[in-house]
């Protein structure tokens, strides 16, 4: 709930964008928590480029519903 109301506060008009925000956590797409300055859009063309091994997660399902910007 505290990190929809963080990302609810972030889509407001005239937000200004704060690097300290990447690291709110959300969820991979296996539930595990990660921060989101660590995880890529389920369908982000960088996936397909980035090594299997690299540290970067997938946001979870969960948060289809939260706009992209």
């Amino acid at each position: 709930a505290a990190a929809r109301a963080v990302l609810a506060l972030l889509d407001t008009p005239g937000a200004a964008p704060d690097p300290r925000f990447g690291a709110l956590a959300l969820t991979d797409e296996d539930g595990r928590p990660a921060r989101a300055d660590e995880l890529v859009l389920p369908d982000a063309a960088l996936r397909d480029l980035l090594d299997p091994d690299a540290p970067v997660g997938v946001l979870g399902p969960e948060w289809a519903d939260v706009p992209r910007d």
